[in-house]
């Protein structure tokens, strides 16, 4: 059954996002076409249309999941939802995959958009050149499989962090005494969910050791507060850069709990239109 409700989920959240992916796809390569063509009076505006493409396939991921979670949960298809032979555990496990999964696929076209707005400029900026053959020596250094591993996991937790304050504002936006101003009051949560958390954390991450610190040469696992090397990175001689993993931690755990806490509001303060 379980199966059948992801089936289910996606199905019915591929109506819009593949449809944003597919236009970001075609004004993209109408851009690299205008600068193949060098029709300079078009460039400025094709450079405009880039943009707000790559933009929106964000953004229209994150409110097609938003809108999805409430329409099935809280308003007329939740009748259905909360009939379903399956726990409210599954339920919620299937729409967080589901929406990991179309939030990560929409950031990795996103990046793939920036890197296509910027390839032009490679030949005519030497800072940009000295910033890409950096990178691409540093993981050649650490290693391409590494690299591609650390950065797809992040990648997945960050998008898993984008779905547990999207769905605890809703769900709190949506509590018995809210429903009269729902969407409104679910804004808000998600504004002040994310603001407290990303400075709480981010703070985390600066004063808690061990860290990660980051070389020319690779990455090694230190105990050092990260805040010391930032304090001293202006410094003569210092060529490193420590980030905190305890904070990191601490912060995809949160994300955890608040999908937790998602899930007992569920079962024990549901509340329906």
């Amino acid at each position: 059954m379980f199966g059948k409700l992801m089936k289910h989920e996606f199905r019915a959240t591929a109506r819009i996002i593949p449809l944003s992916w597919a236009a970001m796809i075609v004004i993209t390569a109408l851009y690299v076409l205008v600068n193949k063509l060098e029709i300079e009076w078009l460039t400025g505006t094709s450079v405009i249309f880039v943009v707000v493409a790559v933009v929106a396939v964000s953004i229209i991921a994150l409110l097609v999941v938003a809108a999805r979670f409430y329409q099935t949960m809280y308003k007329n298809e939740s009748y259905l939802t909360h009939t379903l032979p399956v726990t409210s555990g599954q339920i919620l496990l299937s729409k967080v995959l589901v929406g990991v999964f179309w939030i990560f696929t929409s950031l990795l076209l996103t990046l793939g958009g920036i890197a296509v707005i910027f390839a032009p400029l490679y030949d005519t900026m030497p800072e940009l050149q000295a910033i890409v053959e950096f990178v691409l020596g540093w993981i050649k250094q650490v290693g391409v499989v590494p690299v591609i591993a650390a950065a797809v996991l992040m990648g997945l937790l960050s998008c898993m962090e984008s779905v547990a304050h999207i769905y605890t504002a809703v769900t709190l936006g949506n509590l018995p005494g809210n429903q009269k101003h729902s969407l409104a009051l679910s804004v808000v949560f998600y504004l002040l969910i994310n603001q407290v958390l990303t400075n709480a954390f981010g703070i985390l991450v600066l004063v808690l050791p061990p860290a990660l610190r980051f070389t020319p040469s690779g990455v090694s696992l230190v105990m050092a507060v990260p805040l010391t090397s930032l304090m001293n990175i202006a410094e003569a001689g210092v060529s490193f850069f420590d980030y905190g993993i305890t904070g990191l931690i601490l912060q995809y755990a949160a994300d955890i709990v608040l999908l937790l806490v998602v899930k007992k509001l569920l079962d024990k303060k549901l509340s329906v239109r």
